[in-house]
């Protein structure tokens, strides 16, 4: 009997060990709220609703810099010719030391904008789980643009309440700006975890947290044409249902004034007929760096040659591991940033919105604030070197934390638990016979 409670006490243990920390740095930060009361708001609070009255529409009622649902117009009533053609790449997983190098290596600080002595920008919604702020940091310092891409990368967000999300992107916002030593106003932008989006659940915590844009849904064509206007970011005074396809599941169908909605406007194959929101879904029948050139200067004239309204290319780490992409990527930014283009400017998601709320036209940018760059100060802090930087290597962490918040993963432990005391009692009987 004492081997059997042996037994079953190591196996339980192992179990347990399975799972991982779940006190962690996976645990997503809440409020001071006490937890009982953070019970009873998830269990009886629906979302605030806002009195009934009529929605703004497109007309002088929504006036810059605070409201735009004019998606395929200029802002300013620019002419294409006097606009600036922006280019905006995001990065949208955990940043450790190796992907940071990774993404100096495609966008070095020798590459300036034009008119300007600032290194090109990129947005990087940085994933909390494995990620290491001190890296994060450094990417701030060099002009980056830092947002929430959440907690983890878990698909379980049909049924989240507003808690719920604020505990993912709220949390995770948190956690960049106190542990990435970032200013308590940076970051300001929001993508859902596998760009799932939760609907007015979401949006209005977004809101209420004074987000200045999601960065979320998906927009664009299936075919690229003379006739086909890209669409420009707008702010959901409007409800961005029905004005645009919803492309997935549950769009925000309330207003939330002055929230901006950048959305992830899709790169077309037409020759495959493939389009994508991220640039690695449509990389599979490129052989060549100069395919993904190729691919990506043809999506660019789509803007370029129409409305100019934002190029948005997304970008993960399988992309920038994969020397094809990397290679066709340089060439494309090379491209951008010759004399040829002088015309375009490859900046953060949050500069674009900045111009957008003061449109300039070309002739006037270098008199203007817009596109600048500042001197931010440096922190000193030690990236947490991962194995992949050739560093030192920390305890794996589960495979559960990840994708699983705490209290699934104490669902999980249960599940796990009960199903190994069952398994321990069976064994015992088998013993007994014998």
């Amino acid at each position: 009997m004492d081997l059997r409670r042996s037994s079953l006490a190591l196996l339980l243990l192992v179990t347990v060990l399975s799972l991982g920390d779940v006190d962690g740095a996976n645990k997503p930060k809440t409020t001071t709220t006490p937890e009982s009361e953070h019970e009873k708001e998830k269990e009886t609070t629906p979302v605030p609703t806002r009195a009934p009255e009529p929605l703004p529409v497109c007309d002088g009622s929504c006036s810059l810099p605070h409201c735009y649902c004019n998606s395929t117009q200029i802002p300013g009533g620019l002419s294409p010719a006097d606009t600036p053609q922006m280019v905006l790449f995001t990065f949208n997983d955990p940043v450790t030391e190796k992907v940071r190098k990774d993404l100096i290596e495609i966008f070095p600080d020798k590459i300036l904008n034009p008119h300007t002595e600032c290194p090109i920008t990129i947005t990087v919604f940085a994933v909390g789980s494995g990620t290491d702020y001190c890296s994060v940091h450094k990417m701030y310092v060099r002009g980056h643009e830092i947002a929430s891409g959440g907690m983890n990368r878990t698909g379980m967000t049909e049924h989240w309440t507003k808690l719920e999300w604020d505990n993912q992107l709220g949390a995770a916002a948190t956690e960049l700006t106190d542990k990435a030593y970032l200013p308590g106003n940076h970051v300001r932008g929001a993508r859902a975890p596998l760009q799932k989006p939760g609907g007015d659940e979401m949006f209005s915590m977004l809101y209420d947290k004074g987000f200045m844009y999601d960065s979320t849904l998906l927009a664009g064509p299936r075919e690229l044409g003379a006739e086909v206007l890209l669409p420009w970011p707008v702010t959901l005074d409007v409800p961005y249902y029905p004005r645009f396809q919803c492309l997935t599941p549950k769009c925000p169908e309330r207003s939330f004034p002055g929230l901006w909605e950048v959305p992830l406007v899709r790169l077309v194959n037409p020759e495959l007929g493939r389009h994508c929101a991220y640039l690695d879904d449509c990389l599979v029948t490129m052989k060549k760096p100069d395919d993904v050139y190729q691919f990506l200067y043809r999506n660019f004239h789509q803007h370029y040659e129409s409305n100019r309204s934002p190029m948005i290319i997304n970008l993960a780490t399988k992309t920038i591991r994969n020397r094809i992409a990397v290679q066709g990527l340089q060439q494309f930014i090379s491209k951008l940033t010759s004399d040829e283009h002088d015309d375009t400017w490859i900046v953060s998601v949050q500069e674009a919105i900045e111009w957008m709320q003061s449109p300039t036209p070309l002739s006037l940018l270098a008199e203007s604030d817009l596109f600048t760059c500042e001197d931010r100060n440096y922190h000193h802090c030690e990236s947490a070197l991962d194995s992949e930087s050739g560093g030192r290597k920390s305890r794996p962490p589960s495979p559960f934390r990840s994708i699983l918040f705490v209290d699934q993963l104490w669902l999980m432990q249960s599940a796990f638990l009960f199903f190994a005391y069952l398994a321990v009692l069976r064994y015992d009987r088998l013993l007994d016979k014998k």
